[in-house]
């Protein structure tokens, strides 16, 4: 019986020692997308965006597609939703203006990168 409990007190500490570090783990920031030479900052927009109205959500879900899927026109027509949003602070309005330039820039590479290849 001491021989089972023993062993059974052993599994249990083995069980928190290994799950400690997880717990203690410190959550790191996202960090930017990099697509066609560019470094998009679309997890900060996401993070701005986070309390916004579902429209703006809907817009920035396509922004989030056109870049993920390197459809930037798409993009930059969702960008251009967000920032003729009323609701958006100055703040919010200056982000999606850096975001825009960021696309718009990827945009470029992307057709200098295949305007080349040709």
């Amino acid at each position: 019986m001491i021989k089972r409990t023993t062993w059974l007190l052993g599994v249990a500490l083995a069980g928190l020692m290994a799950a400690a570090p997880i717990g203690c783990k410190k959550s790191e920031a996202p960090k930017p997308k990099a697509v066609d030479g560019v470094s998009i900052d679309l997890p900060k927009l996401t993070e701005a965006l986070q309390a916004a109205s579902p429209a703006v959500h809907t817009a920035l879900s396509k922004v989030k597609f056109g870049v993920r899927y390197k459809r930037y026109d798409q993009s930059l027509k969702a960008l251009d939703t967000l920032a003729a949003d009323p609701t958006l602070t100055d703040a919010q309005k200056q982000l999606v203006t850096n975001v825009t330039a960021q696309v718009a820039q990827a945009a470029q590479n992307r057709e200098a990168a295949t305007g080349a290849a040709k």
